[in-house]
């Protein structure tokens, strides 16, 4: 039984997933079609297929036999010991009439007022007319495919060109794929094949039944001629169908890039999380056993594409495309890709003129930020509703676990009372709400709701088949979201807070909303218009992109109109816009009348846009956070496209819409902001390549091309350079979707700066996939470089629940001199391996490394995770050993409950409250690769594992604090410490316990106390007292218990902390409120206003907006914020001569000039300084280049000097020396260093031949800046 529990399915915080119970077995056998006449749920009665709003109707006839269908109706047909009163252990979701148990729940306006509400989707009606083909495939991007799932077994979907005919017991050939005539090729077909074993080694499917992994073993690695296996080689495999995968018989695994999609290592929250998904869609049913999938007679492909669903996003790309390729019609997408690039992107859109429908989900987390694949333009963003009470229950338990998870965090908001149900429209808080928002499904994460649309989805598109028309994407969409049942408001109250819905008094087609799209999902109306004829047009608009940057005096919409089911083709559109997400009205600007096919729907003038946004003040959303009254809200220059197509003779309108944004700055640099075509997870980094004192900006894009851009926007000579293949697409290119799309490159991540050579010239390295790439300044590849992880430590023989290792990097890495600071730099790189690696500058390893990051404790106890390093290593000399040592997180999780099945339920997630479990920090000395003693530290939280790979590891950072050498420790759901060298807590950070936790002039609004997510920390002087401070984000406690109570909406903040990093004391003005998560990203805390004696918090969260937040008011100092419109996912740069830059997740590129002055010694980029450190006392950033440099010839061997002096880090400070040459050989002329910027003048006696003189400055630290050079007169 997956979700239909509701006992079970009240979602843990930040969880994505359904919980997936044991399927009960009842005693009765399956109900099926009268061969007399009609009767039962594959040939029921009544073809009607509308919503019923009577207790009694004709959806209560010919159910589904499923004990967890009906199981708490009066009249359910369940036998006594399946049967229930308790409504949340039914599968309501599914119905299309109200429920007998919630008479309490009436429609209070709207056309159905006074009415009974309907409890679900009316998936029942839809069944009436249509149970799904088997023709339709749902591909399943997710984690894999438990092959002993038996409601699954006969569903998936068999590649035929893969595949010889089945044979018969006695050998004999069956010469057709459908061997046992039932109309269906599925495994079955070959239950009586000799070839075909059901024993062997590995096998995990149920005893004595077939699946798919035993075709797989059978012909997996066979030649298949004229349906005939005519070579089987083990260890060999053959594309006998040349789509560019071999033997992939039933779907693919992109993870370990081989043709066994088998779930092997999900973990965490996505534990079995693909099986779930699929289950929700096309779960047999009517068996007697367990539930029903919304198509059940639709086929799934599983495509495995990651182990968590947090993924991989080219990964994720490529399982569209083979999808696509390979017949889905449907592709669901529960995941949220760690990037969006390019290849991503072109597979959406290649799958959309491919005729795939794409439901996708957001995160879980009630955002309204902008997460991909969901973000691409013609995917589906799935919402949810939930009931009123989904939390607080009509049964006791729930309340109970409601009390005891608040009381573990200290927070007495979960007052529920066991109320009944008042309303079935109440926004389900684990999903992501906004302007791309589709359909809401019943259920309480965007994982369920995900899946549960792809089956609507299946259904819409089956009933076309039926009706012999093949549906685009848009018309699938249509269907689904203008049938939809609109949510509005005064249907939505009850328990708690309402979320905002639409006016009752608007049209059907300005009754769209943020939290619940176009409105709850109305299946059978969807089929019910296809079964009458009411098709309605295509409209859709294709550019500019979803939250486009419109900084320009107009823009130009362009996208689809057209009306295949018109009458002679015939309709008429219009093109609107208004202010906001979901505009109160709406300015019709073009219009027009055709029979064939509009592209071009005119543009839209910006100027007016603008106007109008000046005086549009945004309402306040209850489902969503409380902003800082004092800052701008960041939806405040979004605006609304909307396209409206009428067709001649059809009653059903297209539509489509977007959200962009309009707005001016001053102060962006021409050419801003810039569209990459590709993501901007990774930071940039400022940094003089070529010895100028012009910094060029280093962005690494997700596409696997790093640019160098000079301050007018070109390009530096010999870049960008650009990554190798990624893994998942080598072996291929026979592929027809890369024959179009291209290869995906390796994502490079943050950009470390180092010299490798120690002589003051600068390379670029970066992590990418499984490489470390490095380039000189000239953008020419280093020798030794790239260098690569160790293949033997990830892959699937190491796979398995408690072990999830993967192939290559996601941190960047960082300079370390762990063989001495006299010798050349190394680099030190975490892993998803669960390793950390060393190279020297040479690309050889270092020697005792790599360094295996399990907890030797672990080991002893057989207990040991294998887990991914997602974090950025911290570089310090921690002993005074005269050499670097690191710092370093994984993964790890210890001390939580064991791996339930892809959904957390509200029991587990108060058993870790109570319980807790602990993550991994280590401390490995550099010269052995050895752990410390006193490590690793064990860093307790709750909550520890909702968003595997996101968490729980976090950065930490090395800091002198009153005098003592500390480790700043974070993990998910714990709190904030100060570690000495030993491992042992010195002092934890203020984040709870009333009060104290708040400075006085704090602005947060709900100040129940604080929870650490999946960000980092920052270390810096805020208030200029030589002191420093700790910053990092928090999320206030009433929205973990809205993440867990998800019907309720308590107000909460988001916050930026700043804490006194000797008292651990919040700072007076914080923690400020800030807009939106700051996902697996950071703060700088650098000196943006030259005119205050404090410093500032440079933030950008998932709302788009950089805030410089002030170290003494916290609140924005003038001139800020910055507007993008997107995704800040990574903290912004600052250069030298005051530039900021900083890219979004949708791929704009900003860079602004601001009065930031060059000097900025605090904590001024990410992770510190350009070496990647980590370390608040680091001195990572090299002197520039001596500048107008003379020499002067006095006679007799005599000459003067003169030049702009370099600073020691950039032109700031006094370097230790200046070094010189001449004609290449060193040699000493006394030169004494003075302040950066003043003018140097000497005066020098060369040896007679001198030809060239060559001068550069050292720092304290050993920095080299850049040659200068000169001739000698």
């Amino acid at each position: 039984m997956r979700e239909a529990s509701r006992r079970n399915r009240i979602v843990a915080a930040l969880a994505a997933a359904v919980l997936a119970l044991t399927a009960l077995t009842i005693a009765f056998a399956s109900e099926g079609a009268s061969a007399a006449g009609c009767g039962g749920f594959e040939n029921p009665c009544s073809q009607e297929t509308a919503q019923q709003f009577t207790y009694g109707s004709v959806q209560r006839e010919d159910t589904p036999n499923d004990p967890n269908y009906d199981r708490s109706e009066p009249d359910t047909k369940q036998p006594p010991a399946n049967r229930t009163s308790n409504f949340y252990e039914e599968d309501f979701d599914r119905f299309g009439f109200p429920s007998e148990l919630t008479h309490n729940a009436v429609y209070a306006v709207g056309p159905n007022a006074g009415k009974p509400q309907v409890a679900g989707f009316n998936a029942a009606g839809a069944w009436k007319a249509e149970r799904g083909r088997t023709d339709t495939v749902v591909a399943i991007l997710d984690t894999g495919i438990v092959w002993n799932d038996t409601e699954l077994r006969e569903q998936i979907h068999l590649n035929t060109g893969e595949l010889p005919y089945p044979k018969h017991s006695n050998g004999s050939s069956c010469e057709t794929y459908d061997c046992n005539g039932d109309g269906v090729v599925n495994v079955d077909d070959y239950a009586e094949d000799p070839r075909v074993s059901l024993s062997y080694a590995g096998r995990s499917g149920p005893g004595g039944l077939i699946t798919g992994q035993d075709l797989i073993h059978a012909f997996g690695n066979c030649k298949v001629e004229s349906h005939e296996a005519v070579e089987c080689v083990s260890g060999q495999h053959f594309d006998n169908d040349s789509n560019g995968f071999a033997n992939d018989i039933a779907g693919w695994n992109f993870f370990d890039n081989n043709n066994e999609p088998a779930d092997l290592s999900s973990y965490f929250a996505a534990h079995h999380h693909g099986t779930g998904r699929a289950g929700d869609v096309a779960d047999k049913g009517n068996d007697g056993v367990g539930s029903i999938g919304v198509c059940p007679r639709c086929q799934i492909m599983p495509v495995r594409i990651w182990d968590t669903f947090v993924s991989d996003g080219n990964t994720f790309a490529l399982g569209i495309m083979y999808a696509t390729d390979n017949g889905a019609k449907v592709i669901e997408g529960a995941n949220g890709s760690t990037y969006h690039s390019t290849f991503s992107e072109a597979a959406s859109q290649y799958a959309y003129e491919h005729g795939a429908v794409q439901t996708f989900s957001g995160d879980d987390l009630n955002t309204g930020n902008h997460n991909y694949p969901a973000n691409y333009s013609h995917a589906m963003l799935i919402q949810g509703t939930v009931p009123d009470t989904d939390g607080l229950g009509e049964e006791s338990k729930q309340f109970l676990e409601g009390e005891k998870f608040c009381g573990a965090i200290g927070q007495p908001v979960c007052f529920g009372s066991n109320a009944p149900v008042q309303s079935f429209f109440r926004g389900a808080n684990t999903t992501q709400y906004g302007g791309k928002s589709s359909i809401s499904m019943e259920g309480a994460t965007g994982s369920v709701n995900t899946s549960k649309a792809a089956g609507a989805a299946g259904l819409v598109v089956s009933a076309g088949l039926d009706h012999g028309i093949t549906l685009r994407p848009d018309e699938t969409r249509e269907l689904l979201e203008q049938t939809a049942e609109r949510v509005i408001n005064g249907n939505t109250a009850g328990s708690g807070t309402p979320d905002p819905a639409a006016e009752p008094t608007l049209p059907p087609d300005e009754q769209w909303t943020p939290h619940f799209g176009w409105g709850r999902a109305d299946v059978g109306a969807a089929v019910g218009a296809i079964v009458s004829g009411d098709i309605p047009p295509e409209a859709a608009i294709d550019s500019p992109d979803w939250y486009a940057p419109l900084t320009g005096s107009s823009v130009d919409i362009a996208g689809l109109a057209r009306a295949r089911f018109a009458t002679g083709g015939r309709f008429h559109w219009k093109l609107m816009w208004g202010v906001g997400e979901a505009p109160s009205s709406w300015t019709t600007v073009h219009e027009g009348e055709s029979s064939g096919t509009v592209t071009d729907f005119g543009s839209i003038d910006l100027g007016v846009v603008r106007k109008a946004l000046e005086t549009f003040v945004v309402l306040p959303d209850s489902g969503g956070p409380t902003f800082a009254a004092s800052e701008p809200n960041p939806y405040q220059h979004e605006f609304t496209v909307q396209l409206e197509v009428s067709g001649q003779g059809i009653a059903m309108t297209g539509i489509d819409r977007r959200v962009l944004d309009a707005f001016s700055d001053p102060t962006l640099l021409a050419g801003s902001p810039k569209r990459m075509g590709t993501g901007g997870e990774s930071p940039t980094r400022y940094v003089d390549l070529n010895g100028d004192n012009v910094q060029e900006l280093i962005v690494p894009a997700e596409d696997g091309t790093v640019h160098a851009f000079e301050p007018n926007g070109k390009e530096l000579r010999g870049w960008p350079v650009h990554t190798e293949v990624e893994q998942a697409a080598l072996g291929h290119s026979g592929s027809p979707g890369l024959a179009v799309l291209g290869l995906p490159h390796e994502p490079p991540r943050g950009p470390l700066i180092a010299d490798l050579s120690n002589r003051g010239r600068e390379d670029v390295l970066v992590a990418a996939g499984t490489h470390i790439y490095a380039w000189t300044g000239s953008g020419k590849p280093v020798r030794g470089f790239p260098v690569s992880s160790n293949p033997a430590f990830c892959g699937p023989p190491l796979e398995n629940d408690n072990s999830h290792p993967k192939c290559g990097f996601l941190a960047a890495p960082a300079v370390a001199h762990l063989e001495g600071f006299s010798k050349k730099p190394d680099i030190v790189e975490p892993s998803l391996d669960g390793h950390l690696y060393a190279w020297r500058a040479n690309g050889q390893p270092v020697p005792g490394y790599p360094v295996a990051l399990i907890d030797p404790e672990q080991v002893a106890k057989h207990q040991a995770m294998v887990a991914e390093s997602i974090n950025d290593a911290a570089i310090g000399d921690l002993t005074g050993a005269g050499h670097d040592d690191i710092v370093v997180a994984s993964n790890e999780e210890y001390g939580r409950p064991a791996a339930g099945s892809g959904e957390i339920s509200f029991a587990e997630l108060t058993s870790q409250a109570t319980k807790g479990s602990t993550s991994r920090l280590y401390a490995i000395d550099g010269a052995t690769g050895k752990f410390l003693p006193g490590w690793p530290a064990k860093l307790p939280g709750i909550i520890q594992n909702v968003l595997p790979l996101v968490g729980p590891g976090q950065d930490a950072e090395i800091a002198n604090i009153g005098g003592e050498t500390l480790i700043v420790a974070s993990t998910t759901g714990g709190g904030i410490e100060e570690l000495n060298p030993s491992g042992e807590t010195v002092r934890t950070l203020q984040q709870t316990g009333g009060s104290a936790a708040y400075g006085s002039a704090s602005d947060a609004t709900d100040k129940s106390g604080a929870l650490n997510l999946f960000e980092n920390a920052s270390v810096g002087d805020l208030l200029g007292t030589g002191l420093p401070d700790v910053v990092k984000y928090e999320l206030s406690l009433e929205d973990a218990a809205n993440l867990l109570l998800v019907s309720q909406n308590f107000p909460y903040n988001h916050l930026i902390g700043a804490w006194d990093g000797t008292t651990a004391k919040p700072l007076e003005a914080y923690p400020t409120v800030t807009d939106d998560f700051q996902f697996l990203s950071a703060n700088d805390i650098a000196k943006i206003d030259p005119g205050l004696p404090t410093n500032q918090i440079l933030a950008g969260t998932g709302l788009g907006l950089l805030h410089a937040y002030d170290g003494a008011t916290g609140q924005d100092v003038p001139g800020f914020p910055k507007v993008t419109g997107g995704w800040l996912a990574a903290p912004a740069s600052l250069s030298w001569d005051g530039r900021i830059a900083d890219m979004t997740r949708e791929g704009y590129l900003f860079q602004w000039q601001t009065e930031a002055p060059a000097c900025q010694p605090e904590w001024p980029s990410f992770r510190h300084d350009q070496q990647d450190s980590g370390n608040y006392n680091h001195d990572g950033t090299p002197p520039n280049a001596p500048a107008k440099v003379t020499l002067t010839s006095l006679g007799g061997g005599h000459f003067r000097l003169a030049f702009t002096a370099p600073g020691d880090d950039g032109p700031c400070g006094t370097p230790s020396a200046y070094l010189t040459r001449v004609n290449g050989k060193s040699t000493n002329l006394g030169l004494t260093p003075v302040a950066g910027g003043s003018a140097f003048s000497a005066e020098i006696t060369l040896p007679e031949g001198s030809r060239r003189l060559t001068i550069q400055a050292r720092d304290k630290a050993g920095n080299l800046g850049p040659l200068a050079k000169v001739v000698v007169p």
